[in-house]
């Protein structure tokens, strides 16, 4: 019962932290266990908490402290632009009035209409194409603890991840065409930031009457972020202003469910069943300038935004445990693993969903009414949304099988698994970095006496490979004079943002416009891969004296009871 209290201290300690969805268990599997991806097969810890609370009941009460370190060596190369992609334009040009894409009025039906629609920057200004790096180094800290509640029926677990170097990292960035004013890389959607996020989870296993059916319930603790803004600017030109903000972060739970069966004494069926999760920043913006009162000039200092972070898909797992067998001492079980994953829920950064596109519309008309001489003018454009099924994620299924091995006091396993990735092909605006990933796994535990009481020690060490992955855009078709809806960004095509125009200083004809310019970092192509590894040390301390026999290991929880 010691380990139940200082479970339930820790959790009460950290309810003020910021919380994340669990991105990380989900990749790296049990970090303090012989087998890092057979956790929803075998009860090794208290992660078993998180992957299968229906096995609580074969750990043994104990309190586990581990230290990993995980390497982001990823690989992006971008294709080379092809020659006439750049933007060009300068504000200093024709005493100061500009020239290039700073002055350009895009032609219409032979007649030169509004500015460029996507106001892109020139070329040789943005920061260097791909200069933002996707390697990266982490260091974490796992708690945990398990605690019998009803002896032999009903036991909590109780779990948490402490990234050392940052408690949360959140980088939001876009996939399209508008990176390009920020970092003008391409990241790996599903890694970099992902990986840096705080997890506290509790479960809760019993025994469901009969001996040999066990169910389990677990919850996830994450947090909502809402920021509130308003500011007062007396005069924009000296940067004078006048900012209050009201936060507040609230929680919510995330539940998993459990329930595992043991028809045969050699082998064991479990299910698992976890619900979507993310973390949420919701941000409203006020910004009342001076003389600036009507609706028109109100909306232009109004603006929200919402930003979505680590966001885990609904995942459905059956997974088989098979042994343990003895081979002249030598304990062996196997492992199988099957996971679902519905990755066509998924949101990204920015609370958009991929197969949710935004282009231009020439056609589009906005009538304006001046409210102070009641005149009716009409805004010709404007942002549409489509939905474009071909672009959405897929859902998918990943395996990983194992085997665990112990002999005397010694205890060792190799895992395996494969996740494919839900990416679909990007031959398009969007660049979402994802591949399929083959990974490996292995773990080694040696317990020592203390006394009436035991502690182990073990070592761990995964190896992710992310498989070779080239992606090729279509070739970008220019907007004309005599077409212009083409390079729009309409069905998800890769925007011409410098499209056929005249220059709004003298009307004439911006040679530099003709053509296909974009500053798609992704564009015309790219490839991506590398490796993530990790390694991990960690101490597990074992209560009682007379408990030996329980969750003796991990891997021989399946042993014939005498």
């Amino acid at each position: 019962m010691r380990s139940l209290s200082y479970c339930i201290v820790c959790v009460f300690a950290l309810l003020s932290a910021s919380l994340s969805a669990s991105p990380t268990r989900e990749l790296i599997g049990s970090s303090e266990g012989t087998n890092p991806f057979s956790a929803r097969a075998l009860p090794q810890g208290p992660e078993t908490a998180y992957f299968n609370p229906a096995l609580l009941l074969d750990v043994k009460d104990n309190v586990t402290i581990s230290f990993s370190y995980s390497y982001q060596g990823l690989d992006l190369s971008l294709f080379d632009r092809p020659t006439g992609a750049d933007i060009q334009g300068r504000m200093d040009a024709n005493g100061g009035f500009g020239s290039g894409i700073y002055t350009a009025r895009v032609v219409r039906d032979g007649l030169p209409q509004r500015g460029v629609p996507f106001k892109a920057q020139p070329t040789d200004l943005l920061a260097a194409r791909g200069s933002d790096s996707p390697v990266a180094h982490g260091y974490y800290a796992t708690v945990g603890a398990v605690g019998a509640i009803i002896e032999n029926w009903l036991s909590l677990g109780f779990t948490m991840i402490l990234p050392l170097t940052e408690l949360q990292g959140q980088r939001s960035f876009f996939v399209d065409e508008r990176e390009a004013n920020f970092s003008n890389s391409l990241h790996f959607e599903l890694y970099e930031d992902r990986l840096q996020g705080f997890s506290i989870t509790l479960g809760l296993g019993g025994r469901v009457y009969w001996e040999w059916l066990t169910a389990g319930v677990g919850i996830s603790l994450i947090n909502s972020t809402e920021i509130t803004a308003d500011a007062y600017i007396p005069d924009a030109a000296r940067n004078e202003k006048d900012i209050l903000a009201r936060s507040s972060i609230g929680l919510r739970v995330t539940p998993h469910f459990a329930i595992a069966a043991k028809p045969w004494e050699k082998l064991r069926i479990s299910a698992t069943v976890h619900l979507a999760s993310h973390n949420a920043i919701e941000s409203d913006i006020d910004m009342n300038f001076w003389r600036m009162q009507g609706p028109m000039e109100n909306s232009v200092g109004q603006s929200s935004f919402s930003i979505v972070h680590a966001y885990t898909p609904l995942n459905v797992s059956l997974a088989f445990a098979l042994g343990r067998f003895d081979f002249d001492g030598l304990g062996l079980t196997a492992t199988l693993t099957g996971t679902y994953e519905r990755w066509s829920d998924y949101r990204n950064r920015q609370n958009a969903r991929p197969q949710e596109n935004k282009y231009w519309d020439y056609d589009l008309e906005t009538e304006y009414v001046d409210e102070t001489t009641g005149q009716t003018s009409i805004l010709y454009g404007g942002f549409v949304k489509e939905t474009i099924p071909g672009f959405a994620w897929k859902d998918i299924f990943k395996a990983s099988a194992g085997v665990a091995m112990d002999l005397g006091a010694n205890r060792w396993g190799l895992d395996v698994a494969f996740t494919p990735t839900p990416v679909p092909e990007q031959s398009g605006r969007t660049n979402y970095v994802d591949n399929h990933r083959l990974s490996f796994g292995a773990g080694f535990v040696r317990n020592w006496k203390l006394g009436d009481y035991s502690f182990d020690t073990g070592l761990s060490l995964q190896c992710h490979y992310l498989i070779d992955r080239t992606q090729k855009k279509a070739t970008g078709i220019a907007a004309t004079a005599t077409d212009p809806k083409t390079g729009t960004g309409r069905s998800g095509k890769v925007v011409d943002e410098f499209p056929e125009s005249v220059s709004d200083y003298d009307g004439s004809h911006l040679a530099e416009s003709d053509g296909f310019q974009t500053n798609n970092p992704g564009y015309p192509g790219y490839k991506s891969g590398g490796v993530l590894i990790g390694a991990g040390l960690w101490l597990t301390f074992y209560f009682g004296k007379d408990k030996e026999e329980k969750g003796k290991t991990a891997n021989n929880d399946t042993e014939k009871k005498e």
